[in-house]
């Protein structure tokens, strides 16, 4: 099987850290060591940006990594508020349609009942996925007791929904007996789709021995003791207060020997309360201690310091902490209701959670009885035992193993007619008859056949056609009416061929994808036609450009007719990346694919054999009259136009010396044009000194055609240079039952040995004379080859088994194909929108995740480079650009513009860059690929305001990619010089956490930039490596192109930061408070009210000698009386002040102070006083250690 694994219970906040992630993870580890010979992957949402490395760490997973399939959803999409309606419910769609995508067989959902407040999207069932459904049921308490959790009608209308989610699941992955019999009595689900596959806890929880100074130090550190102990959450039913009063009501002898410690998170509103109930209970202040948030191993030292482990909860899905604690060695006592006494085991540990005595009993007796202590604790240790990850893994897959038994193998193709009663509409969109190209017959040929399988609709350039068949079965339209009425199409098929038939159809299909038919590999010819001769003045540069880029560009002559250009390079990849899917009709065509475009082409492509049915009955005899020939005289043709690629004078000249012109007076007939070069010169020439025995016909009507193929004895197709292309007039020999000569190359490889004469593909002269002395030799074996080439056509060819694997690829691509994928999901956002009114942008926003869910496969990676870093370029970086921009490689580099809200390829600026002046091209947009690399200028964030709106809109979709995204900035301190810290360090801010790293030219700059961005950007910005080259003089293009590819290259180190384990804030962190203040761009910024701008963030510090740098703006005051700002650094509650003072008007570091901190700080905090007079924003602040702190204003 496919196993998805959605693992947003380890990326949102609500659920990474508690037992929900925990549990999660360690499930998933488990299945993922057992495999079992399943494909697993890891499912991530990419809304939580900063949590996707994260969890790849706990996998122990590589970014890129195949089994990580990162989904897009929106921001802001949560399930409460009517203004993200539409967000919701498009997240919803953007999701599911990308496990759709994922062709998965069994999707896990880890945590169904994720926070609706949220942004996670947990739902399926909107878009068929063909996917199982497996849901983790951790428990139903909310659904238990909705007077109690469920009183707002929002979260009770939400949750409900998702308990509808669980009816429809195909299996539930209970923790508990508890939970499983839950979900059976109380929603009525199926006992078989509903499996007890219980838990484990952590194996970081065991007994340990904790050295004396651990344990003096942890003690010391919240006041303890003797202990007993609680974890696992403050909530209504985990009965805190129950248990305080079980506490409070022991003997007075065991609550001054044994303090109550309840070790979680805590509201101050929740421990202000529950300090007021031990209060009014007569307990003192020091023996209920609430320690707030701890580490895991704080709470492996308090699970093995503890003298009683109490868990008093009254109703749990499992209850992991208890299940810690045993395995700790703690001695366990717990409430006897919900899934506790299976967890525990162990009747006598149980207690009534409702009945304070009977707590307090249970208590006390644990407390003062030893033996009963032990025998708690070596139960516990027993106990623990018989829970593991392993074994509840195997109850998991046991379980999903079942359910897809049951479900049986998934999308089982089944022929359309079955599926539905209605044929699928499609737009046939081809050359027909009378124009005078093979594929218009060959699509007349097809439609009878393919007309059993859809309801079709001809388009062709004229809208007429002339084929009496095709009049009276199909309507006929015009490519202009299929742009007005596309919408009526379940699907679009083009025949692609390289000649003028076909020019129409490359801006159809850029305007309507639809599946292509690629007869031709080689393109070339076409759009070079188009440019030279229609109003198309760009087509062939530009689709010369996308497929090949500027290596080929520069290749090509001026701008008229270059035969070097269009033979070197096929140019068919914008139809190709375009197309829904793209048809081939031999494996040597799939083979160019590969070769042109890597291995990864072939998920896109399908091979279908060129069709053709066998010919009627004929008389050969009437057909050799009709062209002057005696019956006995013997015919050999050869088919198409004459041209080298078809070794036409090699057949001539071998002909002519071959016994059926010396000894036979055999003729030899080129069907076909003659053409008018040097090499028809020759042919015309030879054919005039052959005494008539060599011939050729010019153009052949349909008619002429045929009356060749019914008088031939013998026919010789040869190839030298295949590009592709489909030898229609092969398949027409066999279909007369003429006796036909190859030789091995392109698609002549696919047809039997036995149906043909085949030469080697490098044949010489000599064997092909020697081959044509003996045609007339054997006529038992022209027989028997004639035979075999008619059944090959039957059997393999026919135009009816043709349509069947037409039928097959179209339908498979419009299952699986990422271009049909985004269309089908464009779609139903758009039908969403009719039902709720997305807000300004959300559409936009929703298309981009759409375009990140189904991205476009790239062979080649592209690197843009921000055209700013064009400016102003020595002649020396220019040389090496120029080179870079047109060296073949792996990945491509192009220039990227910004502006106008979104961001452009300036093509027209690139080639007047590299000297091509001879190609004008306009700016075309960019279609983000898989694999893209940006080299930003950081100027771009501080730009006007059209071209930060499309900064901002590249690095979200960059992001949405997963693209990486470098900033090189030569410049930094020229643009600090000329436009001041402040406006540098506030673009900094907006945008830099959205790079991978930073790139600048000198150690200097990297060391300033070291010591400045940690209040210049955010915190995430302040971890980007910034990278400076080890000697100027290696800087270079290759470096910079490593860098952003592998984010190291030989000759670049990343700087060290001269601040060593700072401790900082920024205005925007909650941490900080404000009284008087306003979150503006990044600052708090005083609105001119008397008092504290800014206090917080109490934090922990150890001991030792700082130095402080306060950052921001400060404006000179209006008076010298009127504004007046100092700071205060304090502790002990704000009762010991550290150091205070002035801050310094301007702008950047405003304060720098020594701070001595004798004793470690539990809540050292900051506090910034401004009058209503006052001009200044903060930015943030950061403390270094003395020993290495810079002195930040140098420089500033």
């Amino acid at each position: 099987m496919k196993i998805g694994l959605d693992m947003q219970s380890r990326q949102t906040q609500d659920s990474r850290d508690r037992g929900i992630g925990r549990y999660s993870l360690s499930l998933a580890l488990a299945m993922l060591r057992q495999r079992r010979g399943h494909e697993f992957s890891i499912l991530l949402n990419g809304r939580f940006k900063r949590s996707l490395n994260l969890v790849m760490d706990d996998f122990g997973i590589e970014p890129g990594d195949p089994q990580v399939r990162i989904y897009q959803t929106l921001p802001h999409s949560t399930e409460w508020h009517a203004q993200d309606a539409w967000r919701h419910e498009a997240s919803k769609l953007l999701r599911q349609s990308s496990l759709a995508a994922m062709g998965l067989d069994m999707v896990h959902c880890t945590s169904l009942f994720e926070n609706p407040a949220g942004d996670a999207s947990t739902s399926w069932g909107d878009v068929p996925t063909g996917s199982l459904h497996a849901v983790t049921l951790y428990d139903l308490i909310p659904y238990s007791f909705q007077d109690i959790y469920l009183r707002d009608p929002t979260m009770r209308a939400s949750y409900l929904r998702k308990i509808q989610q669980l009816r429809d699941a195909d299996l539930l992955l209970a923790i508990s007996d508890f939970s499983r019999a839950e979900a059976i009595e109380r929603l009525g689900i199926d006992p078989h789709r509903v499996v007890n596959i219980a838990g484990a806890a952590d194996a970081r929880f065991q007994e340990v021995d904790i050295d004396p100074g651990t344990r003096a130090s942890l003690l010391a550190r919240f006041g303890l003791g003797r202990f007993v102990m609680y974890t696992g959450g403050i909530d209504h039913r985990k009965n805190i207060e129950r248990l305080i009063q079980a506490y409070a009501s022991l003997p007075r002898e065991l609550v001054a020997q044994f303090q109550l410690v309840i070790v979680c998170s805590v509201q101050l509103a929740q421990k202000e309360e529950l300090q007021r109930l031990a209060a009014s209970h007569g307990l003192a202040p020091d023996r209920l201690v609430m320690t707030g948030f701890v580490s895991d191993q704080d709470l492996l030292h308090f699970y093995n310091l503890c003298e009683l482990f109490v868990f008093p909860s009254w109703c749990e899905g499992f209850g992991l902490p208890v299940l810690e604690a045993m395995q700790c060695g703690a001695p366990v006592i717990a409430a006897g209701t919900s899934s506790l006494p299976e967890v525990v085991g162990f009747p006598e540990a149980l207690f009534d959670p409702y009945s304070i005595s009977d707590i307090s009993a249970k208590i006390r007796r644990a407390l003062e009885d030893e033996a009963f202590r032990a025998a708690l604790k070596e139960h516990g240790r027993l106990q623990a035992q018989k829970f593991s990850w392993d074994a509840s893994a195997t109850l998991a897959l046991d379980a999903m193993e079942e359910s897809h038994d049951r479900r049986g193998p998934r999308n089982t193709l089944v022929p359309v007619a079955e599926t539905s009663p209605d044929r699928p509409t499609l737009a046939f969109v081809s050359p027909l008859p009378p124009g005078k190209s093979g594929i218009a017959s060959y699509s007349a040929e097809l439609l009878p056949y393919l007309e059993e399988h859809y309801e079709i609709t001809l388009i062709c350039s004229s809208g007429e056609i002339n084929e009496p068949y095709l009049e009276a079965n199909f309507q006929v339209k015009t490519p202009e009416w299929l742009r007005e009425n596309a919408s009526a199409f379940d699907r679009i098929v083009y025949q692609f061929g390289n000649s003028d038939h076909h020019t129409y159809m490359f801006r159809l299909l850029e305007e309507l994808p639809g599946t292509v038919v690629l007869h031709d590999f080689w393109l070339s010819n076409i759009l070079e036609h188009t440019q030279l001769h229609n109003p198309e003045p760009y087509i062939w540069d530009q689709y010369l450009h996308y497929a090949h880029g500027w290596p080929a560009l520069a290749r090509r002559v001026g701008r008229g007719h270059d035969r070097a250009a269009i033979t070197a390079f096929p140019a068919n990849r914008r139809v190709i990346d375009g197309a829904i899917g793209v048809i081939l009709h031999s494996q040597f065509s799939a083979a160019l694919a590969t070769s042109w475009y890597g291995d990864d082409m072939m998920a896109n492509i399908r091979v279908v054999k060129h069709q053709r049915s066998v010919a009627p009955k004929f008389d050969k005899a009437a057909a050799k009259a009709k062209l002057g020939l005696r019956p006995d005289e013997w015919l050999v043709c050869s088919f198409g136009f004459i041209d080298a690629t078809k070794h036409s004078l090699r057949l001539a000249r071998s002909f002519l010396a071959s016994d059926l012109h010396h000894q036979r007076k055999a003729r030899l007939v080129f069907v076909g044009q003659n053409p008018g070069d040097d090499y028809g010169r020759e042919m015309a020439e030879l054919v005039a000194g052959s005494a008539g025995r060599v011939s050729f016909t010019g153009f052949a009507a349909d008619e002429d055609y045929a009356l060749y193929l019914q008088a031939a004895d013998a026919a010789v197709q040869l190839r030298g240079q295949s590009r592709g292309e489909t030898s229609g007039a092969a398949l027409d020999c066999l279909a007369h039952e003429v006796p036909l000569v190859i030789n091995d190359n392109g698609a002549f490889s696919q047809i039997p040995d036995v149906a043909v004469i085949k030469l080697a593909d490098d044949f010489d002269d000599a064997t092909l004379t020697t081959t044509l002395n003996g045609l007339m030799d054997d006529p038992a074996r022209l027989q028997a080859i004639s035979v075999a080439g008619r059944h090959y056509l039957v059997e393999e060819c026919h135009p009816r088994i043709t349509a069947l694997h037409y039928r097959d690829a179209i339908e498979a691509f419009h299952r699986e194909h990422p271009g049909a994928l985004r269309l089908a999901t464009v779609d139903r956002l758009g039908l969403l929108a009719s039902q709720h009114q997305p807000g300004s942008g959300d559409f936009d926003l929703a298309v981009a995740a759409v375009q990140a869910n189904f991205p476009k496969r790239a062979t080649q990676s592209h690197l843009y480079v921000d055209e700013r870093l064009f400016d102003g370029m020595d002649r020396e970086d220019e040389g090496a650009w120029k080179a870079a921009l047109l060296a073949p490689g792996e990945s491509r580099i192009e220039m990227l513009g910004l502006g106008s809200g979104g961001y452009i390829n300036p093509v027209g600026r690139t080639a007047s860059f590299l000297g091509l002046e001879a190609i004008a091209l306009p700016a075309t947009g960019i279609d983000l690929r898989q694999d893209d690399m940006f080299l930003l200028s950081p100027r771009s964030a501080f730009a006007d305001t059209e071209q930060q709106a499309g900064l901002a809109r590249l690095l979200r979709d960059a992001a949405m990619q997963q693209s990486r995204v470098v900033w090189y900035w030569p410049s930094l301190a020229r643009d600090v010089a000329t436009l001041g810290l402040a406006r540098v360090s506030e673009a900094w801010l907006r945008y830099s956490a959205e790079g991978h790293a930073i790139v600048v030219d000198t150690e200097a700059d990297a060391r300033w930039l070291c010591d400045h961005q940690l209040l210049m950007g955010t915190a995430a910005a302040g971890s980007l490596p910034i990278f400076h080259p080890i000697d100027s003089a290696i800087r270079n293009v290759a470096g910079l192109r490593a860098l952003v590819r592998d984010g190291e290259a030989e000759g670049w180190q990343i700087a060290k930061a001269v601040v060593a384990t700072p401790h900082a804030w920024v205005a925007t962190d909650a941490a900080l408070n404000t009284r008087v203040g306003v979150l503006r761009d990044g600052c708090l910024v005083a609105t001119g009210n008397d008092g504290y701008l800014v206090y917080g963030p109490y934090a922990r510090v150890p001991a030792g000698r700082y130095t402080l740098a306060i950052w921001g703006a400060l404006d000179p005051p209006v008076s010298e009386t009127s504004a007046q700002t100092r700071f205060e650094v304090a502790t002990d509650s704000g009762k010991t002040v550290l150091k205070e003072g002035p801050l310094s008007e301007g702008q950047g570091p405003i304060a720098e102070a020594s701070i001595v901190l004798e004793a470690p700080s539990h809540d050292l905090e900051l506090r910034i006083w401004v009058d209503s007079g006052a001009s200044l924003a903060f930015r943030g602040y950061y403390l270094s250690p003395v020993e290495s702190a810079p002195h930040l204003l140098q420089g500033s």
